[in-house]
């Protein structure tokens, strides 16, 4: 059996690089809008979780690609698969169930190689993708 990284990926405006928006931008955007709904208050609890236990990549510039001598924000998250990342992808999964009650659908993509590693910590990395 072969170890998968995690990525949780929603329809929207796609970077540059071919990337499809991840699951919290979605969230943000969609709790914000129905504000202040059962539903909203229930993305806005699992949002902060996100942000109380979940580091925020560090260094001057974790998502920063270097292409043609230009900087862009082109590195994506994935979720590693470690037993320190299984309580974030279970509170990613609810995250997506609730995104989809919502009427965004979600889709979830593993990787072998999620590229070249910009950042890692216990429970996810930051890739350039391939």
């Amino acid at each position: 059996m072969s170890i998968m990284y995690l990525r949780f990926v929603t329809p929207g405006a796609i970077t540059r690089a071919g990337i499809r928006p991840g699951l919290f931008r979605a969230a943000s955007d969609l709790c914000g809008d129905l504000w202040p709904s059962p539903l909203a208050r229930a993305i806005d609890h699992e949002l902060c979780w996100f942000g109380k236990y979940l580091p925020v990549p560090s260094g001057s510039h974790p998502f920063a690609v270097r292409a043609r001598r230009v900087w862009h924000k082109d590195g994506i998250c994935w979720f590693r698969p470690e037993p320190a990342a299984r309580e974030a992808i279970a509170h990613a999964h609810v995250l997506a169930v609730l995104l989809e009650d919502g009427g965004i659908p979600v889709e979830r993509i593993t990787a072998r190689h999620p590229g070249t590693i910009l950042y890692r910590d216990a429970m996810q990395v930051v890739a350039k993708p391939h």
